[in-house]
């Protein structure tokens, strides 16, 4: 892809030569918001528009949960019963207007300095944030309602924020792709990552994208719960107490990264774990648990069996991983790969051509690159290749507000996204059920 971008990396949310985004009338210096709608947690980031440093950010879970924990739910939710397309506006907008506030609070400004916002996410997400009906994205020919890639004024939309700030939103690809995913790009692209590379970029609904010189193929993968911690707010979860990582060896026996009293097991740890079953013959092929005489005693000691019959690995006492939670680790990393070898099909590119794998969101940065390719969720031999870089989309988010240059660069990257449609594929149910498997 023919884009201009700098030498190097630079440091995370800070750019030369600032062209912010914000209203005319005002001209002194202010504060810029970017808002990422994710379908779980939504995150929050307050900008120096003089500096372009990040100065607060907040993450805290979307309201629209209990409609649905996909968003197709939340649009079967407006199908069923067209007012709730209001009543999800109207919460979403209230949420955010509380946290807004509390950011504003904590660096004891107000409302009227944050003169421009930014607002990214999946194309159903956006359609619910401005009150646009989703459904025609949810049916066929999946047509946007909004298209993305305009201004308004937050005074129109009743965000509490200075009223004649301009809310932007980059284009959205397509009724799959959002501009979560396009931001994510720029971010890898300004970073100067070599193509062709890929991104990851891991929650309830996977966006997989490969990265050429000059194409971008995409796809949206619908990875369920197995990324997300629905039982706790995103701020809890990277607090103190959650399991997120583990490794185990001969010597050191089962090692668990956590900090403070263990109360919760991250999607992290949960991948980790099953490649350590993996490897030492505790997991078979098809996701059931069933140590064999090489499982060294330490892990076969901790598989057991509920009132049900049903094996289940237990942590740490009280923290356990059941058999319910492997097999949303096998949906959502055979929703994955899948998206990603019809990707590499598409393109022509092949394994070895791939100069990095990027692993994006928030529980994707916590993510060892050699757990993954373990348990199949990246292609084999590609671990040495991967990096987990954390919430892409964000941070291209931050990019778009703060930069005209950043703006036309995602403008250039929207025209040359091609969307592979995954389910269109008459071998795709066969290419899924297949990768359910663990790799030997």
């Amino acid at each position: 892809m023919e884009v201009k971008t700098r030498k190097g990396t630079i440091q995370p949310y800070h750019i030369e030569n600032l062209s912010p985004l914000k209203a005319g009338e005002i001209q002194e210096p202010g504060l810029g918001l970017v808002i990422d709608l994710g379908t779980s947690t939504i995150g929050l980031y307050l900008l120096d528009f003089e500096t372009g440093s990040l100065l607060q950010e907040n993450f805290f879970p979307n309201p629209g949960a209990k409609y649905g924990a996909d968003v197709l739910n939340r649009v079967r939710a407006v199908i069923e019963e067209p007012s709730n397309l209001q009543r999800i506006s109207g919460e979403l907008l209230q949420v955010i207007n509380l946290k807004i506030k509390q950011l504003l609070l904590k660096q004891g400004s107000h409302s009227e300095k944050i003169l421009g916002v930014t607002v990214i996410g999946n194309p159903i997400m956006i359609h619910l944030f401005y009150g646009f009906d989703p459904t025609p994205l949810s049916r066929s020919p999946f047509r946007l309602v909004f298209k993305g890639d305009q201004t308004k004024r937050a005074g129109d939309l009743g965000l509490l924020v200075n009223p004649f700030a301009l809310v932007s939103t980059p284009p959205l690809v397509s009724a799959f792709i959002g501009s979560d995913i396009l931001c994510a790009v720029l971010s890898a692209l300004e970073m100067n990552v070599g193509t062709p590379f890929l991104l990851l970029d891991l929650g309830t609904n996977a966006e997989i994208a490969l990265v050429m010189k000059e194409r971008v193929f995409a796809a949206s993968a619908a990875a369920g719960p197995a990324f997300e911690e629905f039982e706790f707010t995103l701020e809890e979860a990277l607090g103190d107490g959650f399991l997120r990582n583990m490794k185990f060896s001969d010597e050191e026996g089962l090692k668990i990264v956590a900090e403070g009293h263990p109360r919760g097991i991250l999607a992290s740890a949960k991948i980790d774990a099953l490649a350590i079953l993996r490897e030492h013959e505790a997991l078979n092929q098809m996701g059931l648990l069933a140590p064999s005489s090489s499982t060294p005693k330490e892990i076969a000691n901790r598989i057991f069996k509920d009132e049900k019959g049903r094996g289940y690995f237990q942590v740490l006492p009280g923290l356990c991983i059941s058999q319910e939670d492997i097999r949303h680790l096998q949906l959502a990393k055979a929703a994955i790969i899948t998206a990603t070898k019809f990707l590499m099909e598409a393109s022509g590119v092949k394994a070895s051509q791939i100069q990095a794998i990027l692993l994006a969101g928030t529980f994707g940065s916590m993510v060892l690159p050699q757990s993954a390719e373990r348990i199949g969720l990246i292609p084999r031999g590609l671990s040495s290749k991967t990096v987990p870089l954390g919430n892409m989309a964000g941070r291209g988010g931050i990019l778009f507000l703060l930069s005209a240059e950043m703006r036309k660069i995602a403008l250039d990257i929207k025209e040359k996204v091609q969307v592979i449609k995954l389910t269109k594929n008459p071998r795709f149910q066969e290419v899924f059920l297949n990768s359910l498997e663990f790799p030997p």
